[in-house]
């Protein structure tokens, strides 16, 4: 995996490159262990939103088998703005949300 795409709030790399399917694997598995052993919140749910761009609908799909299959409740918002995902953690009141977007 590319250690360059982490920064201090986000993900980003080139889709087809540097986050094929077994690196969103991983980063939804470690996530999955932050959020029940260093944040320690039981059966969290967190809310996956992503953009219209072709690459978003694998990404979702690949973050979101991880998450599941590591026991994490998954809201699928859809296609929506990244204001729209903001809204939908507080409003849901889950443990946090993702949203897959190219910018």
């Amino acid at each position: 995996m590319n250690p360059n795409i982490f920064r201090q709030y986000d993900i980003r790399g080139v889709a087809d490159r540097d986050l094929a399917d077994s690196a969103i694997d991983s980063i939804g598995r470690a996530f999955a262990a932050y959020l029940v052993t260093a944040a320690k919140i039981e059966k969290p749910a967190l809310i996956l939103g992503r953009d219209i761009r072709p690459s978003s609908e694998r990404i979702y799909k690949a973050l979101s088998r991880a998450l599941v299959s590591s026991g994490i409740s998954v809201m699928d918002i859809g296609i929506v703005t990244t204001p729209v995902c903001y809204f939908a953690v507080s409003h849901l009141k889950t443990a946090g949300g993702i949203m897959i977007t190219g910018s």
